[in-house]
């Protein structure tokens, strides 16, 4: 009996320690979108694209549109976050009505190198990836840590709608269409 009682203590411990950890996660994510929300983004001028498999200044600022735009980052060394470019190509097929969208997508990573070599076949021939070479995005806006939130839906002023990634969250990828439509 007693025996089933600390046990049981120990499983309300690790819920109780569980259910506070996501009230910190959601307060963290709230304040995250908070600061965040209407906050204007501009491309630094370090955003190169590749061609031919070498870095290249792009011809036109893929922010200068009168559309709404969805900028996400991702990491060039992540295999996983490459693969799952598909996912947005999908996405965008799926919503792509009178052109009204523009994905925007910034790779981070110092090794292009190795980019080109492991990944670059792998990229969806309609997304053009930016690079990001010197990270000026990351030290100018103080992006998130958390990867998952480093997408944003920008309006037609460039200014940040909604936060999150709507590949990995349903209900985000809910609101983004609401948006977008």
């Amino acid at each position: 009996m007693k025996k089933l009682l600390t046990v049981l203590s120990i499983l309300i411990y690790i819920y109780g320690c569980s259910v506070n950890q996501e009230r910190k996660r959601s307060k963290e994510i709230e304040k995250i979108v908070t600061e965040w929300y209407g906050r204007k983004i501009v491309m630094p001028d370090s955003v190169f694209i590749l061609i031919n498999k070498k870095l290249s200044i792009p011809k036109e600022d893929p922010f200068h549109s009168i559309n709404k735009k969805i900028l996400t980052f991702i990491s060039g060394d992540c295999e996983k976050c490459i693969y799952n470019l598909r996912e947005w190509s999908i996405l965008l097929d799926s919503i792509k009505t009178n052109n009204n969208i523009k994905l925007i997508v910034i790779i981070l990573t110092s090794d292009i190198e190795q980019f080109v070599e492991k990944f670059n076949q792998d990229i969806p021939k309609e997304i053009i990836p930016y690079f990001d070479v010197y990270f000026k995005f990351l030290t100018t806006y103080n992006l998130p840590d958390d990867w998952a939130l480093r997408t944003f839906l920008l309006d037609n002023n460039n200014r940040v709608l909604l936060i999150g990634n709507p590949i990995y969250n349903s209900k985000l990828k809910k609101l983004y269409l609401q948006k977008i439509i």
